[in-house]
């Protein structure tokens, strides 16, 4: 099929859709776009029939607002031969990679704990892509029984998200920081020769929107502590959690290195 009957065949989808007749031109010069690309497959045109399927099927509830989510959703697929992108699994801040320099035979060393952390923050998340207004992952974090601060009696935590634009943001405070609740524990995992940090406590936190303020970026998890008075405790040091990001339109792409 010619290219001009593509484009006949998928002005014909749209028809019944309530918008504008520029809109409906952008739209389907996106999906000629996206079929050129997709040329070179022997399932191109199968994949073409089934996208225009899908508009015929938004044309039934149509509106603007449904011409936009199909446009948004739908249409970026082809350039992936109609597969959306495969959603990926984050980890980080479970692992200090230092081996025997900081434990041996799976137990904390005494006189080479000085050179640990004394406090340890993580995430974990099922995938990597999100709504900018839906960002939500597991964090861990705790502290290091055996590196406890004198002065920690009293002592207020303060959970926040930090970007590297300079803004904060509190997500949690903690009263009770210092407890088992809140501790973490570095292992030697015998097999790979690495610290394991386990945590006794993790929590769901969202991202707030206004964190990612450029198209790429980064924000670290961590902990602020402060004494009783307000005092910052300035003797020991935070194992933070950096997470990095990039804008794809609305969607929010993380990962634990640099883009």
């Amino acid at each position: 099929m010619s290219r001009l009957n593509n484009k006949s065949e998928f002005a014909e989808a749209f028809d019944g859709i309530t918008a504008s007749e520029e809109a409906k031109q952008k739209a389907i010069n996106k999906l000629l776009q996206y079929e050129n690309q997709a040329a070179a497959s022997v399932n191109a045109k199968k994949e073409r029939r089934r996208f225009a399927r899908n508009i015929r099927r938004v044309a039934a509830a149509a509106s603007t607002a449904a011409l936009v989510v199909f446009c948004a959703v739908f249409i970026p697929m082809l350039s992936n031969n109609g597969t959306p992108p495969v959603q990926q699994k984050l980890e980080q801040g479970f692992v200090f990679e230092k081996g025997r320099d900081f434990l041996s035979s799976n137990e904390v060393s005494p006189s080479s704990n000085e050179a640990l952390p004394k406090y340890f923050c993580g995430y974990k998340s099922e995938k990597d892509r999100f709504e900018i207004s839906g960002v939500e992952m597991d964090f861990y974090f705790g502290h290091n029984e055996a590196l406890r601060p004198s002065n920690a009696a009293g002592a207020t935590v303060k959970a926040c998200f930090v970007t590297d634009t300079g803004d904060t943001f509190t997500v949690k405070e903690i009263g009770d920081f210092f407890t088992e609740k809140y501790k973490c524990a570095p292992v030697l995992d015998e097999e790979t020769q690495k610290t394991i940090i386990v945590y006794n406590h993790s929590e769901k936190f969202s991202i707030p929107k206004n964190a990612f303020k450029n198209k790429e970026g980064s924000i670290i998890f961590t902990l602020y502590l402060y004494t009783q008075d307000g005092a910052v405790i300035e003797n020991g040091g935070c194992a933070a959690a950096e997470i990095f990001y990039k804008l794809e339109g609305k969607t929010v792409v993380l990962s634990g290195t640099k883009f």
